[in-house]
């Protein structure tokens, strides 16, 4: 099984230097690559493959005499920038992430170790040897992963230079198939909301998950460190002081907000066996100006994508409700519906059971019995034993395509 390892860096003044030039070449040839397919395809109607751009690093690039310091890198390094331009075409024409744009040195940069690069000497204690011009990089992990590191064989090795000027590398290894925990709860629904991150409802228990707002909560010191950076002039060194202490302050509130993500995803996956989400139309709702921010702080696909890869992980079954699933419209107790719900509404009273119940709690339940509901139509074949569908809004569903991964559709 393949496993990313992320560790950060720690590498001498020398090494700095080396490495701040590697990815300077890298960049380069990355850059030289995209304009020699563009203007190939603009005046000579050709399409350029791999095997041209191979050509055209090693002929009209290192062999060049104004470009002698190529020479200076690992060929096989170098020689990863056109495979990462041609997958940048790749994900413009399947994935219509947009035209592949040229590199900046003020981005995020990085470049590519593939693994007849790599020192076979590996890491060895807490430090890397990836060439002869990078022996012995200081490396910083958890104990865990470092032991993976030292008793496994590295596939590929990435640098990466964040725009806080700190250095990480992360590490492609294969490692044996981990052991699946067996599931405590059998399904659990997850209501995503604003003022409580989460509300949770298991097998037998809300749990309501309090939202930290990372971001709202360090508004002040964001702003106090965006008024220092206007205030210096451009080009100066105290401007260049300021920008790598708001980068740095940026990167401190990223990894707390995504800590806190991964906690949260690796429990609910480990712990259920179905779990079930909403389908959000988050770029809908950040069209409303009193939403916007709040719905930006919560990270919605960041926390749906991991939910989604753990759940291949550890063989759960991850199911979307359909996003006009009126799952806080529904009483969970009888399936009345309150069609004149509003968002101010967090008190949910049911006209024909008389049921009083929290808003977010209400909707927590019923995404959790649609959740089972259709587990149990496609891979038991039959009613859920738990849940009766209740509505005219509840509608059949599909296979999204992704392993352990249900999507409940609309037109089928």
């Amino acid at each position: 099984m393949l496993k990313g390892i992320k560790t950060q860096l720690y590498p001498t003044v020398k090494q700095k230097i080396y490495i701040d030039n590697l990815l300077g070449s890298y960049r380069f040839v990355y850059n030289k690559c995209l304009e020699y397919k563009i203007n190939e395809y603009t005046l000579n109607n050709k399409s350029i493959g791999l095997k041209d751009l191979g050509q055209f690093v090693h002929q009209n690039l290192r062999k060049n005499p104004e470009f002698a310091w190529l020479n200076e890198h690992n060929s096989k390094v170098l020689f990863q920038a056109p495979l990462d331009m041609l997958d940048a075409y790749k994900n413009f024409f399947v994935n219509h992430t947009g035209f592949p744009k040229f590199k900046s040195k003020k981005d995020i940069q990085s470049c590519r170790f593939p693994i007849d690069a790599i020192s076979k000497k590996g890491v060895v204690g807490n430090k890397i040897t990836l060439t002869k011009q990078l022996k012995k990089l200081k490396i910083a992990c958890s104990d865990r992963d470092l032991e993976t590191l030292q008793n496994t064989k590295i596939k590929s090795a990435t640098i990466t230079k964040e725009k806080t000027d700190l250095y990480f590398c992360s590490f492609l290894v294969d490692v044996p198939v981990e052991k699946i925990p067996e599931p405590t709860n059998f399904a659990v629904g997850i209501d995503l909301g604003i003022k409580t991150y989460a509300v949770i409802r298991s097998d037998n228990q809300t749990e309501e998950i309090t939202n930290p707002k990372f971001i709202r909560s360090n508004e002040k010191k964001l702003r106090k460190l965006n008024q220092g950076l206007s205030k210096t002039q451009k080009g100066s060194k105290n401007r260049e002081k300021a920008r790598q202490k708001l980068a740095k302050f940026h990167y401190k509130v990223e990894c707390q907000k995504e800590w806190f993500i991964h906690s949260l995803t690796t429990s609910l996956v480990k712990e259920n066996e179905v779990i079930g989400i909403e389908d959000l139309n988050v770029s809908g709702m950040l069209k409303n100006p009193n939403l916007a921010r709040s719905i930006q702080e919560l990270s919605a696909y960041q926390f749906k994508r991991q939910l989604l890869y753990k759940s291949v992980k550890w063989n759960r079954k991850l199911i979307q409700i359909d996003r006009f699933y009126p799952s806080s419209k529904l009483c969970s107790n009888c399936g009345w519906k309150n069609k004149d719900l509003k968002l101010s509404d967090r008190i949910f009273k049911c006209q024909t059971c008389g049921l009083e119940i929290s808003r977010d709690d209400n909707a927590s339940i019923n995404i959790r019995n649609e959740a089972i509901r259709i587990y149990n139509l496609i891979y038991i074949g039959k009613s859920s034993p738990e849940f009766k569908p209740v509505g005219e809004d509840v509608r059949p569903n599909q296979l999204a395509g992704e392993a352990n991964f249900v999507e409940s559709g609309r037109n089928l």
